[in-house]
């Protein structure tokens, strides 16, 4: 889908792209559909009630550039799609963590939920800005932007053009590309097992971050977090999911208890900039 001559850019093409689906976070808001948040930017603030719509949100962050400037939008589409069939499937995990039961996910869903979790690692707004794309992976994508506008148009890339390609829109839809392609990490992913946490305390309140996902070497460069915290994922206010790194296959549910919960809240304030939470309490206990 691309924006044609004349559109209005508010007209049908949505601008705000959510890098934490909406889907995601309803399911830590509390029972009024309401998160507290915190932004250690300006602790001034202190913590304030909030609305998914309004979390973990950037204009044109999935946004790419043809070669004659022209912004095209497909990659929020694909993006929603996933997370439609995610929301089923997370609906699934935490469903059956609440009943102490595992959840029978067919080949498909954990497809699905494989994808989600290495995208959701990989398209926030912070892991794109971290994203290290050297020149020669640059020229790689443009030179297949390249050979598709030139088989679907018959067009001729000259090599001031080309040069031109090397931009900062190209470098953007560069990244973005990148998010959308499936690489090796997805594999590794795919190859573990599951473990399922779920959250048995009186706060029941998991936060999540604009990292989601716990990464031991960002909320701690030196490495003293446990390697046993790595790789959760807050998927509602009582159950996280992660791979199972020390296994090939198979679910595993475990029974967490609050200092758990706490734990994870800590490192997820520690590697981001902004959480939320269904408790104020929880979240303002956080931020001091």
């Amino acid at each position: 889908m691309t924006r044609s001559e004349g559109m209005p850019q508010s007209e049908n093409i949505p601008v705000r792209h959510h890098y934490i689906p909406q889907m995601h976070q309803k399911r830590l808001a509390d029972t009024q559909g309401f998160l507290y948040r915190f932004d250690k930017r300006f602790p001034e603030r202190g913590v304030f009630r909030t609305n998914p719509k309004n979390n973990f949100v950037e204009r044109h962050l999935y946004d790419q550039h043809d070669e004659d400037g022209t912004v095209e939008t497909s990659a929020e589409d694909i993006l929603a799609v996933l997370d439609g069939k995610a929301n089923t499937v997370i609906q699934k995990i935490v469903e059956s963590a609440r009943c102490d039961e595992l959840p029978d996910l067919g080949i498909d869903e954990r497809f699905t939920w494989d994808l989600y979790y290495y995208t959701l690692y990989k398209r926030t707004s912070d892991a794109m800005r971290r994203m290290e794309l050297e020149d020669e992976q640059i020229a790689e994508i443009i030179s297949r932007v390249i050979v598709e506008h030139q088989v679907s148009d018959g067009a001729i890339v000259t090599e001031q053009e080309r040069t031109n390609l090397l931009g900062a829109n190209m470098r953007q839809t560069a990244k973005v590309r990148g998010v959308l392609q499936v690489g090796a990490v997805f594999k590794l992913f795919s190859s573990r097992g599951l473990d399922i946490a779920a959250i048995r305390c009186s706060s029941g309140c998991l936060v999540i971050g604009d990292n989601p996902i716990i990464n031991y070497n960002l909320c701690n460069p030196e490495r003293v977090i446990l390697p046993p915290l790595e790789g959760w994922l807050p998927v509602s206010h009582d159950v996280a999911v992660r791979p199972a790194f020390t296994r090939s296959e198979g679910i595993s549910l475990f029974t967490k208890d609050e200092e758990f919960a706490g734990l994870l809240n800590d490192l997820m304030l520690r590697q981001s900039t902004t959480v939320v939470g269904r408790s104020r309490e929880v979240v303002d206990a956080l931020s001091r």
